[in-house]
C-alpha cells in the first residue's frame, strides 16, 4: 500500500514539476507573449491561489458524502482537469496573419 501511494506522489510531483518547468518557456518562445507578461501572469494566478487553497480546504472539511470528504472532488474534477491540461499548451490561430504565421518565422528563423 505504501508503495502504491509514494508512486502516485512521485508521478504527481513529476507532472507538476515537468509543466511548470515547461510553462514559461512555451508562453515566452513559442506562444510569443513577453517574459514580463508571463511573469506578472504567474504572479497574479499564485496570489489567486493562496486565497482559493484555504477556502477550498474548509470545503472539503465541510464535504460529507458516502463515499468520502475527498474523493467526489477528484471524481467530479477529473475530466475538466484534462481538458484545462490541454488548453494550457494550445496556440489559438487568432487570424489568417495571426499568432500562427509569427511562431512558423521565428522556426524559420531559427532554422537559418
Amino acid at each position: 500500500m505504501r508503495a502504491a501511494l509514494a508512486k502516485k506522489t512521485h508521478v504527481s510531483c513529476m507532472f507538476w514539476q515537468l509543466t511548470g518547468t515547461f510553462l514559461l518557456y512555451f508562453y515566452t518562445d513559442i506562444f510569443g507573449i513577453s517574459a514580463a507578461i508571463a511573469g506578472t501572469m504567474f504572479l497574479v494566478v499564485r496570489i489567486f491561489d493562496s486565497v482559493i487553497d484555504p477556502v477550498m480546504g474548509c470545503l472539503i472539511d465541510r464535504t460529507e458524502t458516502r463515499w468520502g470528504k475527498f474523493r467526489p472532488y477528484l471524481l467530479w474534477m477529473a475530466i475538466p482537469f484534462g481538458i484545462t491540461g490541454v488548453l494550457t499548451f494550445t496556440t489559438p490561430d487568432l487570424s489568417p496573419s495571426g499568432r500562427s504565421d509569427l511562431i512558423k518565422k521565428r522556426i524559420q528563423t531559427s532554422a537559418s
